[in-house]
């Protein structure tokens, strides 16, 4: 990410990734299917979408809304979790699902109350001196 640019926080992406799941009942099953098979698969994709926002040229977006939306909509595309649900031929139940869109809701408002716990923003500090002996 350049200078000019504000910084995209985990809470922007996350509030993206629960408003994209909300919206779209094939996207919450599929990563419900995901998440139950692969623990931390929601925290993965996050990841993820962070390092595509933080290499985002300055100018393309035009809120920080805008590009948390296109990084998780790219993080999902290149992870594709539809095709591994097709592939598996599972179908989650919609209590799975809406258990899904529960916990995606929470982390979103965990990320939105630590925003000021986030490493980036912490100011680095040197390791400790060892003690003189």
């Amino acid at each position: 990410m350049h200078q000019g640019a504000p910084q995209i926080t985990r809470a922007d992406l996350a509030a993206a990734l629960a408003d994209i799941a909300a919206s779209d009942i094939n996207v919450a099953k599929a990563l419900a299917a995901c998440e139950a098979w692969e623990v931390g698969y929601v925290a993965s994709l996050l990841s993820r979408s962070e390092h595509l926002a933080a290499n985002d040229p300055d100018d393309v977006y035009a809120t920080l809304r805008e590009r948390a939306l296109s990084a998780i909509d790219r993080s999902i595309r290149i992870d594709n979790p539809f095709q591994r649900l097709h592939s598996s031929g599972v179908n989650p139940t919609p209590e799975a699902t809406d258990a899904l869109l529960e916990m995606l809701r929470q982390q979103a408002k965990f990320h939105g109350v630590t925003t000021d716990l986030e490493r980036r923003g912490l100011p680095r500090m040197a390791p400790p001196t060892p003690p003189a002996s």
